[in-house]
């Protein structure tokens, strides 16, 4: 935060998403990655504003020297330049409803949870044919409310430290509808931030992926939901039910667990094969 005072007036401006408030990102992340071209005075002048905080007639009466006005535009700078990464709010209301955002790194998402969002992030970003709804379930599949049981649960030997009821399709179907009227700059921001967790995550485990080259088996992502039937014919976790609803970071480790071995395996094979 920088403090910016305008004689017996003083305001936190943010220097980064990290700082902003919802409202405020909610109202800047849509003019992220503008062209460079494209951004006008007025988007400027808006980011500023919006950054202060100060009301309309304040902001309309205050007169500000060339100099303070560039100075508050290169604080305002990263509301076009930078990506959300970090989680931008720990939950949101819509029409009366709290949602909790999944946590960073997905640290307390299931394995379902995962999976659902990628498939419906490729269905959302196919370049031929994107599925707009799609974005709506996949925030639905992620951002859910606090589960009924909350405290009892708190309280049991299951208890993950995560809040959020559990991943219901039916559920997540209903509120992607009622999804369709959240406030865009909120479904860009987690959108960005969910980009963001996803490409980590996906790096994190990247020896699980293949690396030759060929096209996925499921272009419409169906290949993370064959992966979890896999886990479950193994038995290490359950059934499949129970392979869905564990932690996603425990599923993948032993995926990769198993993919590493595999590999091993291979290699002494050929090695063997070699010395014959």
């Amino acid at each position: 935060m920088v403090k910016v005072q305008f004689n017996a007036w003083e305001f936190d401006m943010p220097e980064r998403w990290e700082e902003c408030s919802l409202e405020q990102i909610a109202k800047l992340s849509p003019l992220i990655h503008w062209k460079v071209e494209d951004i006008t005075e007025t988007e400027q002048e808006y980011a500023v504003f919006i950054l202060l905080g100060c009301s309309p007639q304040f902001w309309n009466e205050l007169t500000l020297e060339v100099q303070q006005y560039q100075a508050l535009i290169k604080i305002a700078r990263f509301a076009f330049e930078q990506k959300i990464v970090e989680r931008p709010f720990a939950e949101f209301k819509h029409q009366g409803i709290t949602y909790y955002v999944f946590e960073e790194s997905f640290a307390n998402s299931d394995a379902v949870d995962v999976a659902w969002a990628n498939m419906q992030y490729l269905a959302f970003a196919n370049p031929d044919e994107p599925n707009l709804d799609a974005l709506d379930e996949l925030l639905a599949t992620l951002c859910r409310p606090a589960r009924n049981d909350l405290h009892e649960f708190q309280q049991s030997k299951d208890w993950d430290g995560d809040i959020r009821e559990p991943y219901n399709g039916q559920r997540v179907k209903a509120r992607a509808k009622e999804f369709k009227s959240l406030d865009i700059g909120i479904k860009i921001a987690l959108l960005q931030y969910f980009e963001s967790q996803n490409t980590l995550f996906l790096e994190s485990y990247a020896n699980m992926m293949g690396d030759d080259g060929r096209a996925p088996r499921y272009e419409n992502g169906m290949g993370w939901v064959t992966m979890l039937m896999s886990v479950a014919e193994k038995g290490t976790f359950g059934n499949f039910e129970a392979v869905c609803h564990q932690n996603v970071h425990l599923v993948w480790t032993k995926c990769l667990d198993d993919t590493l071995e595999a590999k091993e395996q291979e290699r002494l094979m050929e090695a063997q094969r070699l010395k014959s």
